[in-house]
């Protein structure tokens, strides 16, 4: 597998973004970036040997930041927590509401992390610490893409918090020649799907609860569409 870099982009804040291409023998190539670890593009051959780009995604750095979450890698609770508030070994936490009254996929996906090229592989890391968005424990976020484990992560975590991190990506409805549709929702990667944590509440459903509410986010700029 080979790997190239080359700057992105700059948030708002300032920091610089590099972009890295993970290309393997069969020419499949997928493209992160060091904000929010996000899968910007997927090029896959279709039925006539051409490369398409069959992620959905935005087409420049900003739009992420003001944008949805494709393709990034979401948490520390990847669903909605009901009312921003779970019970754990008897301590209630109070989280930030961003969804109404619920809290929804958390911070992760807004994150710059640090890139590196390690033993032939992409290693994104960044740091969670205690009390961001209200969660419990010091996060050390280790997101590896190698050729042999293609996503994975570890967080280990102090004292203990919950932690549900799948990745979020965006596909259309339809793929290109030679391609079926993909389905409704696509699922965690192995070892990243969602877990039953005691201590946290069922999934909320959109709107339900009361309680303290945040304010409404800014516009969505709309995503690129694939292969353009």
């Amino acid at each position: 597998m080979s790997i190239t870099s080359h700057y992105y982009g700059r948030t708002q804040n300032g920091e610089e973004i590099y972009q890295y291409i993970l290309e393997n023998a069969a020419g499949m190539r997928v493209a992160v970036i060091e904000y929010g670890c996000v899968i910007t593009n997927i090029w896959v051959k279709d039925n006539t040997g051409e490369l398409r780009d069959v992620a959905l995604g935005y087409s420049k750095l900003e739009d992420y930041e003001l944008g949805g979450v494709f393709g990034a890698f979401i948490g520390r609770y990847a669903n909605r927590i009901e009312k921003s508030r779970f019970t754990l070994d008897g301590k209630t936490y109070e989280l930030e509401p961003n969804n109404g009254p619920n809290h929804l996929h958390g911070t992760f996906a807004k994150k710059v992390y640090k890139g590196s090229i390690v033993d032939g592989g992409l290693v994104l890391r960044a740091v969670s610490p205690d009390g961001e968005d209200g969660f419990p424990g010091n996060l050390e976020l280790t997101v590896p893409a190698a050729s042999r484990r293609v996503w994975g992560v570890s967080v280990p975590s102090s004292p203990p918090g919950p932690v549900v991190r799948p990745r979020r990506a965006g596909s259309p409805s339809s793929g290109p020649a030679g391609f079926p549709s993909p389905p409704p929702r696509r699922s965690a990667p192995p070892g990243t799907a969602p877990l039953a944590l005691p201590g946290l509440p069922a999934r909320a459903s959109r709107g339900s609860g009361a309680g303290r509410r945040s304010p409404p986010p800014p516009p969505r700029p709309p995503p690129r569409r694939p292969g353009t």
